[in-house]
């Protein structure tokens, strides 16, 4: 099985563009774990589930990425936005990061 090479960028600001750039063999695990997030919330009376895949830079550091489905808007409306360039975004919300999702789930 070919190595699974992912790079996920983020948009710098708003408007901007975000990417998933990976080989083949890591946008199929993309896709599987995104479908296994799916059906468990579609399965269950949760309104949440999650799913992951280990995937590899280009400098061959490994990672998990964790793909949530969550359809609670109390996650929404304090979600903190993915902006890399938090100098051009200041939010005057109480922001809930992604590290707040890992956490739930890991339980």
């Amino acid at each position: 099985m070919k190595t699974p090479k992912l790079h996920v960028y983020s948009p710098t600001y708003f408007h901007d563009h975000a990417f998933i750039i990976g080989n083949k063999a890591a946008l199929e695990e993309l896709r599987d774990a995104i479908t296994r997030a799916l059906l468990a919330v579609s399965s269950s009376k949760d309104t949440s589930a999650s799913s992951e895949i280990s995937a590899f830079t280009a400098d061959g550091e490994g990672f998990e990425l964790k793909v949530y489905c969550e359809e609670e808007n109390a996650y929404w409306d304090k979600a903190s936005l993915p902006y890399t360039d938090k100098t051009i975004f200041c939010s005057d919300v109480e922001e809930i990061s992604p590290w707040d999702l890992f956490r739930k789930y890991k339980k």
